[in-house]
């Protein structure tokens, strides 16, 4: 589920994230600026489990996703993905943009005690392609020592 950020760090109706891409997709047919998705992945979040417990796991969880929604522009999005992965899909908001938000987050992230790497794509017409450069970008990230921000080329 999806939450959009309506103010400062209020949630407002959750929404599937694919229909929520979908209508920002008939949005960039209808000539509107295109939108990016950035993927957010927990670094060595196992560990937190591992040392602290599922309680505090989870816990973690609760709080990266009030910071993610909190912290993002009005009108975003942020959707937990799965496990310790989220998902922001940002209206309006081409690659360099969408590169300023995920390292804004980046860095914030720092602050809950714990880092992220962030995979970056902007749409070019087609969903499922951009979900895997997405992920292609994030897994980048990872490679490259993690706690960064990569962009799909």
């Amino acid at each position: 589920m999806v939450g959009a950020a309506g103010g400062p760090g209020a949630p407002q109706e959750a929404h599937p994230l694919p229909l929520v891409a979908r209508s920002e997709g008939f949005c960039v047919k209808g000539y509107e600026k295109p939108f990016s998705l950035v993927l957010l992945d927990l670094d060595d979040f196992k560990k937190v489990n591992d040392t602290q417990g599922h309680h505090e796991g989870d816990q973690l969880l609760k709080e990266v996703a009030q910071y993610l929604v909190a912290h993002v522009r009005q009108g975003d999005l942020v959707g937990r993905w799965g496990g310790e992965e989220f998902a922001l899909l940002l209206p309006r908001t081409q690659g360099e943009e969408a590169m300023q938000v995920a390292e804004r987050i980046r860095q914030g992230l720092k602050g809950l005690g714990i880092t992220g790497s962030l995979g970056v794509a902007v749409y070019e017409g087609d969903l499922k392609d951009l979900f895997q450069r997405a992920d292609r970008a994030l897994y980048l990230a990872k490679e490259r020592g993690k706690d960064r921000v990569e962009r799909s080329l």
